[in-house]
């Protein structure tokens, strides 16, 4: 199963670092690290 999301935030770049890379070995247990992606749509937007 493939699983896509979208996030509205105040900055992106801060999202990725306190967000994304803070959390993101927590779900190692039930998701591939290795297959997951961070992508900046802009500033205020991410997938």
């Amino acid at each position: 199963m493939n699983l896509i999301l979208t996030a509205s935030c105040n900055n992106a770049d801060d999202f990725k670092k306190s967000g994304y890379d803070a959390v993101k070995n927590e779900f190692s247990d039930w998701c591939d690290s290795s297959k997951c992606i961070f992508a900046k749509i802009d500033e205020k937007n991410v997938v």
